[in-house]
């Protein structure tokens, strides 16, 4: 499995805005998982595509939606939640900036 668009996208928009971030995916035949963690404000960020993932790949009927899950302590009570573009992930980030 080859990442996604969204999630290349959401790498080069880190850069961009200057961001730091850390590749923590795990790839195996098995079991194939994009990570990008990264600090925003004083909340760490995960944001994910792979198998098993919201917006992955759903191995019970093959589908792959090709976009992103995303986890913050200060979003949906911590929960991860997920089907969205890289540019929805950069609008929860502007609301963090808010707070």
């Amino acid at each position: 499995m080859k990442m996604c668009n969204e999630m290349a996208k959401l790498r080069r928009e880190l850069v961009k805005r200057r961001i730091k971030w850390k590749d923590a995916s795990t790839i195996s035949p098995e079991l194939t998982i994009y990570r990008t963690h990264f600090r925003y404000r004083r909340y760490k960020i995960s944001v994910i595509y792979g198998d098993f993932t919201y917006g992955g790949k759903d191995h019970y009927d093959g589908s792959d939606k090709g976009l992103l899950e995303m986890q913050c302590s200060c979003i949906n009570n911590g929960e991860p939640f997920g089907n969205l573009t890289a540019e929805q992930v950069f609008t929860y980030l502007d609301e963090i900036k808010k707070k």
